[in-house]
């Protein structure tokens, strides 16, 4: 046996969201298989995105041909929302996922601290549990809103 074969990257865990700092920072993490090493290239919508001092990328080995692909985001704020893709590249071919990430104003103010809502190719899928019949929304008060059929989750 001896030499391994090279081949095109795929994902074991697609792109995923978490939040740190109360929200001040995100974290895109997926992970890969791929030999040789992959080549890394973040999107937000059409824009490939570079390192900054708010934007840090990185992609470390987590095993024989394993590797952890990360975009973390600091300083977050609502013009960050889109459309996001991960792309990973070799000699053998190139693989990409798109996660979306979007902004709410809280329904009750928690001191002025967004609520996140995620979508797209995500997997595996969320565990929160998910409400099956939404609140029905009775006389109008100013204290309560309610959103028929709409899911939050916070992404702690």
């Amino acid at each position: 046996m001896g030499v391994a074969e090279d081949f095109a990257p795929s994902f074991t865990q697609k792109p995923q969201l978490r939040q740190e700092d109360e929200g001040n920072r995100l974290i895109f993490e997926c992970q890969l298989l791929a030999s040789p090493k992959p080549s890394i290239d973040w999107f937000r919508g059409e824009t490939q995105l570079s390192e900054d001092h708010r934007t840090n990328m990185k992609i470390q080995s987590i095993g024989t041909n394993k590797f952890l692909v990360v975009l973390e985001l600091d300083d977050v704020i609502e013009t960050d929302a889109g459309l996001y893709k991960v792309k990973a590249k070799n000699k053998m071919g190139e693989v990409a996922a798109s996660i979306n990430l979007n902004f709410s104003r809280p329904l009750v103010n928690c001191l002025g601290r967004y609520q996140l809502s995620v979508a797209g190719q995500i997997y595996p899928p969320p565990t929160t549990p998910y409400l099956h019949t939404p609140p029905r929304a009775g006389p109008f008060r100013s204290h309560k809103h309610y959103k028929h059929h709409t899911i939050q989750q916070n992404i702690n």
